[in-house]
């Protein structure tokens, strides 16, 4: 199980994935696909959430460790004179705003803040299900779509605008 964030233009990507042997490996017939796909939707679907906010001292690590990616940056000088180029030129544009943010951003949030973004995500964010082996996806698909099924999506979709 993996995870990253990247930024592509304007959006914002979060990739979430899992690997494991292809289902003709298993014992007793097992869907290694099912019981993967079922991981990956409780990682996505059924965070570690109590009162309708995320648990306080596991933000904190992740919040520490966050700080200091973006403390790092300031090191590496041609990646901070980038951020600091873009920053500038695009200070009213969502183009402008850094992969992870800033740290008075992270310092802000909240445990309850950050569980409502989720959750608003899981509604809008456009989802693309990856599904790469020998075996055919069917398992995995009826396990997203019963994820899927539980949640009202409005997928909200972005646009570049250009500024001439």
């Amino acid at each position: 199980l993996t995870s990253s964030l990247s930024k592509h233009g304007e959006s914002q990507v979060i990739k979430i994935s899992v690997s494991g042997l292809d289902d003709r490996y298993s014992l007793d017939d097992v869907s290694i696909a099912k019981e993967l796909s079922e991981l990956l939707c409780s990682v996505i679907f059924e965070p570690n959430v109590k009162n309708n906010a995320f648990i306080e001292s596991e933000l904190e690590q992740e919040r520490r460790q966050l700080l200091d990616v973006i403390d790092s940056e300031f090191n590496e000088k041609r990646i901070y004179a980038m951020g600091q180029l873009i920053k500038h030129m695009c200070k009213d544009e969502v183009f402008g705003i850094k992969r992870y943010g800033t740290a008075e951003k992270i310092k802000a949030a909240t445990a309850e803040s950050l569980c409502k973004a989720w959750q608003n995500l899981l509604k809008t964010a456009k989802f693309e299900i990856l599904y790469i082996g020998d075996s055919p996806a069917d398992k995995a698909k009826e396990v997203f779509a019963k994820a899927f099924a539980n949640i009202e999506r409005n997928v909200v979709t972005s646009s570049t605008d250009v500024v001439k």
